[in-house]
C-alpha cells in the first residue's frame, strides 16, 4: 500500500455491493488507502432497497470538519459546503 489516500464520498450499502463498501474495496484494489464520508444509511441487498435515511447536515460537516483538518483539504471542505448550499 502506498501513502496515497483516495477518498470516497456518498452512501453507506448494507450489502456491501454499491457505495462507500464498494468503493473502499476498489480502492484497496489499486493499492491505495481508501477513507469515506458518508452521506446516507441504506437498508438493501441485491434485489431491494427498503429505507435510505440521509445524514444529518450536523454530522457530514463533522465528517469533512475531521477529515479536512487531517488532510488539509480546506479547498475540498469549501466546495462540497458550496454544493450543499445550493
Amino acid at each position: 500500500m502506498t501513502d496515497a489516500i483516495v477518498w470516497t464520498i456518498g452512501g453507506s450499502d448494507s450489502g456491501a455491493g454499491a457505495g462507500i463498501q464498494a468503493d473502499i474495496k476498489a480502492i484497496n484494489s489499486l493499492g491505495v488507502y481508501g477513507c469515506s464520508v458518508i452521506t446516507a444509511i441504506t437498508a438493501q441487498n441485491t434485489s431491494e432497497v427498503a429505507l435510505v435515511e440521509p445524514v444529518s447536515k450536523e454530522m457530514l460537516e463533522a465528517q469533512l470538519d475531521v477529515s479536512c483538518a487531517i488532510c488539509l483539504l480546506l479547498p475540498l471542505r469549501q466546495a462540497c459546503f458550496m454544493r450543499l448550499k445550493r
